[in-house]
């Protein structure tokens, strides 16, 4: 998915990236990607400031089954 950053949360157990992404339609939905722990994340190097709100970022990951618009981030 190819979106805008809207909110990172740099919580445990796990970092949420949320994202507006439009579809083909131009619909925008805001879509909420499952990251790892902030510990792997750091491990890692990301810091909370990694990606500021408002950058364009692509984000591989697997769909949530009962939510559309959530997945966990690969």
């Amino acid at each position: 998915m190819r979106g805008t950053v809207t909110k990172v949360e740099w919580t445990n157990p796990h970092a949420r990236l949320y994202l507006d992404v439009k579809d083909e339609a131009g619909q925008v939905a805001n879509w909420n990607f499952e990251m790892a722990s902030t510990l792997a994340l750091e491990r890692g190097g990301w810091t909370r400031k990694a990606l500021p709100v408002g950058t364009q970022v692509t984000v591989g990951g697997y769909g949530g089954r009962s939510v559309t618009e959530r997945a966990i981030a690969s």
